[in-house]
C-alpha cells in the first residue's frame, strides 16, 4: 500500500512539472514603452478588462527616460513598441529605416475641453488677449525640439503669422511648469493636464487656447518591425484588444467609476483632480490620420527639424494592416 502511495505521489510530482511550464507560457510576455498619460486610456482599459489576455498577451509597461531610447529598444527587438507622441524623430527614423512604424492612433485632440491648453500668466491677460500677442514672449513647452508639444504650439503661432524665431521656447518638464508660472519665469506655456490644473486653481494662469490642433491625433501606438515580423499574431491581437477597449471608452464618452478606478492605477493623481481632466477623443476604428502626419511633416520641415526633403512615402511611416485586420474581426463600430 505504501508503495502505491509513493507511486501516486511521484506521478503527481511528474505531472506538475509537465503542467506548470505550460501554464506559465500560456500568455506571451510583451513589453511596451509608455508614459502615464490619459492619452493612452484605451491601453489601460485593455489591460484591466482582460482584453489583452484574451489575445494571449501578458503586457508589461515600462517607462523610458527618452523617446529616442525607447525607439532604439523597439528597433532592435528588445521591446515590442511604444505608446507615445509623434515628433520629428518619427519621421527622421522612418527615413533612416530605423524599423519602427505607427500602427494605430491613440488620443485625438478634442473640439471641446482643454486636455492640453496654452496658458498665459494671469498678470499678463490684459496684455496677451490672443495668440497673436505671444510674439516676443517666453513660452514653456515640454519634450524638447521636434516633440509633439512643440508642433502643437508652432501650429497655433503659425496661424497668427508668428515664426519660431519670433518667440523664446523654454523646454521644461511638465511637472515644473506650475512653478514657472508662479515665479513668472515664463509668460505662457503649453501645459497638459493634470499639470495645468495647479496654476489654474492657484490663479497664476488663465487659458489662452483650450485646444491647439482640434481633431488631430497627438499620440500613437508604434511597433518595432522585428516584433511585427516575428510575432504578427501578437501584433494583430494587441491592436484588436486596444480597438475593443477604445470602443468601450467611446461608448461611455465620459468618466465612470470603472474607468476612474482603472486610470488611478496608472495615473498617480488624486481622484478629485483626475475627474477635472478633460478627456481626449478616440477613434473606435483606429484609423491613422495621414493628413495629420503630412501636416506635422510640413511643420517640422519648415522649422528645419527633418533630415530629408519631404514628403516621405507614407508606407515608410505607418503599418495599417493590423488595424485593418482588427476592424475586419470586430466589424465597424456601432454605439
Amino acid at each position: 500500500m505504501n508503495a502505491v502511495k509513493k507511486m501516486v505521489r511521484w506521478f503527481c510530482v511528474c505531472l506538475s512539472f509537465l503542467v506548470l511550464p505550460f501554464q506559465a507560457s500560456a500568455l506571451d510576455q510583451v513589453t511596451l514603452a509608455y508614459s502615464p498619460s490619459l492619452s493612452f486610456a484605451p491601453l489601460f482599459i485593455a489591460i484591466e478588462k482582460g482584453y489583452l489576455k484574451e489575445q494571449g498577451i501578458e503586457l508589461k509597461l515600462e517607462l523610458f527616460k527618452s523617446g529616442s531610447e525607447a525607439v532604439a529598444f523597439a528597433a532592435n527587438g528588445q521591446i515590442a513598441g511604444i505608446a507615445g507622441g509623434i515628433g520629428a524623430s518619427n519621421f527622421n527614423g522612418a527615413f533612416k529605416n530605423m524599423g519602427v512604424k505607427i500602427v494605430a492612433p491613440m488620443a485625438i485632440q478634442p473640439t471641446k475641453g482643454a486636455p492640453a491648453p496654452v496658458l498665459v500668466r494671469s498678470d499678463l491677460v490684459s496684455e496677451i488677449k490672443s495668440p497673436k500677442q505671444l510674439k516676443g514672449k517666453r513660452i514653456a513647452v515640454g519634450g524638447g525640439a521636434g516633440a509633439t508639444g512643440e508642433y502643437m504650439l508652432l501650429r497655433v503661432l503659425e496661424k497668427e503669422g508668428i515664426e519660431k524665431k519670433d518667440v523664446t521656447l523654454v523646454n521644461l518638464a511638465f511637472p515644473d511648469m506650475p512653478l514657472a508660472f508662479l515665479k513668472k519665469s515664463v509668460d505662457a506655456g503649453l501645459v497638459p493636464a493634470p499639470f495645468s490644473i495647479v496654476p489654474l486653481e492657484e490663479g497664476t494662469a488663465k487659458i489662452l487656447v483650450p485646444v491647439c490642433t482640434p481633431g488631430e491625433m497627438v499620440t500613437v501606438l508604434s511597433f518595432g518591425e522585428k516584433f511585427m515580423e516575428k510575432t504578427p499574431k501578437l501584433a494583430e491581437g494587441m491592436v484588436a484588444a486596444i480597438m475593443k477597449a477604445t470602443r468601450d471608452l467611446v461608448r461611455v464618452g465620459q468618466y465612470n467609476d470603472e474607468f476612474i478606478n482603472i486610470f488611478l492605477k496608472y495615473y498617480k493623481i488624486d481622484r478629485d483632480k483626475l475627474v477635472k481632466i478633460d478627456l481626449y477623443d478616440f477613434d473606435p476604428d483606429l484609423r491613422i490620420q495621414e493628413k495629420t502626419l503630412r501636416e506635422m511633416e510640413r511643420v517640422f520641415a519648415r522649422n528645419e527639424q527633418l533630415t530629408y526633403q519631404p514628403p516621405l512615402p507614407i508606407e515608410k511611416i505607418v503599418e495599417t494592416s493590423f488595424a485593418a485586420k482588427a476592424l475586419q474581426r470586430l466589424g465597424p463600430f456601432k454605439r
